[in-house]
């Protein structure tokens, strides 16, 4: 998972984004993360990157984690993004978010695959996806 952060980390430098933060699944990428200088936490899941594969039991243990976390980080009163590192951001995710879709309480990836989505700045429309929501990139 090493590599997967650091493409994360280098898109989201490149985009000048400095306000992020990663999350260590485990004391080894916690340690390779911080003498990079990458802004990490350890989680403390109890887990490993060593099997987290789609459909097993960590990995439904990691999305409980998540769950956690996001919600510690609400508790806080403050909005958060949260992202898988397996997603690659081409454009600071910001200013859709927050200036685009001020209203919006939450905002979710999907696993749908063609857009229903009508114009440059629109949301999906959910009823046309058909498609399950997904947790990897979550605005709250």
């Amino acid at each position: 998972h090493f590599d997967f952060v650091m493409n994360w980390v280098k898109h989201l430098r490149k985009l000048k984004v400095t306000n992020y933060l990663v999350g260590a699944m485990d004391s080894v990428l916690l340690k390779r993360l911080l003498a990079l200088r990458v802004p990490t936490f350890h989680m403390h899941s109890g887990l490993s990157a060593a099997d987290l594969g789609w459909g097993t039991a960590a990995f439904h243990r990691m999305g409980r984690a998540k769950v956690r976390l996001i919600e510690s980080v609400l508790s806080l009163g403050v909005s958060v993004v949260v992202s898988d590192v397996d997603a690659v951001w081409l454009r600071d995710p910001s200013h859709f978010l927050l200036l685009r879709h001020p209203r919006a309480d939450v905002l979710t990836s999907s696993d749908h695959l063609a857009s229903t989505a009508r114009g440059e700045h629109a949301l999906e429309n959910p009823a046309m996806a058909a498609s399950a929501f997904n947790i990897g990139i979550i605005f709250f």
